[in-house]
């Protein structure tokens, strides 16, 4: 049995056979070598070897203490691999169709430098790499970002944000592991797993143990903002990003926050949020501000400790939510006081079509360890890609019977089922499968 139950997903598959860890990376490095066209060893400059390479030249960096090292990879279409655990202070990637892979990235003192790995441009590929520097602003941040890869990447123990995927489209950010981010000082800065600004793809990816609670130990003022997925109006429009199939857990504010604050048309439209799993603390777990054609669509939402599960906000422009789709989720609400759903000012054009809403009072002690703690928090958790499936099984939510779902597979990568008839949530738990 996978750690996704009885039916893994073939690319977790994959992965184990490899004996690769599910999502993110070990931070061993990547230890391909027999391609590298230069090497560089401890007590060298990795800078100097990129300097010399050419297009599509290999250099491999040898495990060492690189720590003192911001590595520049501004020449096209080179890639640079660490072959052992290679300790960077940051990298800075401006060269197109570049890959950096397998690096350990430390940071130095607070904000300098700002991002572990801070790249711009296109065709990019940020891979394997494990971002764990307490002084870092940013563990990954790309922007602008087209047609990138951000894949099995480990961020953790850093100020603010694990991922940031800025203006730009068609990035894809798949298979990282991000956990354990905190605020020790006092700024304007949120703390999120990811924070999106351009029409990019973010799937599969596990966002856990995000708590409030968790910084600035010493103060007793005001907690950060923590959540999994945010975004905002920038003055660049954007549409059609997608999130899907990821799991965000034990997160202290809320699963997805999309709000158009500022800008009097609709700069943010068309994101579609499907078969994940949320389960947040505070504020709500999914919170949609003056957007227009959101889909959400076949998650598992566990909030409601304090406020609602899903709001919808009409913010200060006076700007309706419109075409808004909430479609086959199960809701689930913590306390018999807050909501399920809830409209604040204007919306139009909204559909709340078979979701199952429930009150669930025996999940408010769940990962007690977690609330208002500090950690340090766990890297991976294996029960969190059973215990989400179980508890769906228990609901016993099966086939009801309304079309249009428009993810084919489950969380688990299992098909759904095709035609008059989808079950709800991000698990496929059915026995009929495709002839339903």
């Amino acid at each position: 049995m996978g750690l996704f139950g009885q039916w893994p997903a073939a690319s977790f598959v994959r992965q184990a056979a490899a004996a690769l860890p599910p999502y993110g990376t070990d931070g061993r490095g990547n230890p391909q070598s027999t391609d590298c066209q230069s090497t560089v060893t401890a007590g060298q400059s990795i800078d100097a070897a990129i300097g010399k390479a050419a297009a599509g030249a290999v250099v491999c960096v040898k495990a060492g203490d690189y720590s003192g090292q911001t590595v520049h990879l501004n020449r096209s279409k080179v890639t640079v691999r660490s072959n052992g655990v290679a300790k960077i202070k940051n990298a800075v990637v401006t060269g197109a169709g570049t890959t950096l892979d397998g690096f350990t990235v430390v940071g130095a003192a607070y904000l300098n430098p700002e991002a572990g790995i801070d790249f711009a441009g296109s065709d990019q590929k940020i891979v394997h790499n494990l971002v764990n520097g307490r002084q870092l602003a940013y563990g990954i941040r790309c922007d602008p970002c087209h047609r990138s890869t951000v894949s099995r990447n480990t961020v953790t123990n850093l100020q603010n944000y694990g991922l940031f995927v800025g203006a730009g489209a068609g990035a894809q950010i798949t298979w990282n592991n991000v956990y354990d981010l905190h605020a020790d000082r006092v700024n304007d800065l949120d703390v999120d797993g990811v924070r999106f600004l351009g029409a990019h793809t973010i799937r599969n990816n596990y966002i856990h143990d995000i708590n409030q609670f968790k910084s600035k130990p010493d103060s007793t003022g005001d907690t950060p903002h923590t959540d999994c997925f945010q975004t905002y109006d920038t003055g660049r429009k954007f549409s059609g990003t997608v999130i899907e199939a990821n799991i965000c857990v034990r997160v202290s504010r809320q699963c997805l926050i999309a709000q158009n604050d500022t800008a009097k048309t609709y700069e943010i439209s068309g994101i579609v949020f499907r078969d994940n799993i949320c389960e947040t603390y505070d504020s709500q777990g999914i919170n949609l501000g003056s957007l227009k054609g959101v889909r959400i669509e076949n998650n598992l939402v566990l909030s409601g400790f304090q406020y609602q599960v899903v709001s919808l906000e009409e913010q200060d422009t006076g700007l309706a939510n419109t075409d808004t789709t909430i479609i086959n989720n199960i809701l689930v609400r913590a306390k018999s006081d807050a909501f399920t759903y809830e409209r604040i000012g204007k919306t139009t054009n909204e559909k709340f079509l078979n979701n199952l809403e429930m009150l669930d009072t025996s999940i408010v002690p769940r990962d007690a360890a977690f609330q208002q703690t500090r950690g340090p928090y766990a890297a991976f958790r294996t029960s969190d890609f059973t215990s989400y499936r179980a508890y769906i099984a228990r609901l016993a939510v099966l086939d009801r019977g309304v079309p249009g779902n428009t993810s084919p597979t489950d969380l688990a990568g299992r098909p759904r089922v095709a035609g008059p008839a989808t079950d709800l949530g991000p698990y496929e738990l059915g026995a009929c499968g495709r002839q339903c």
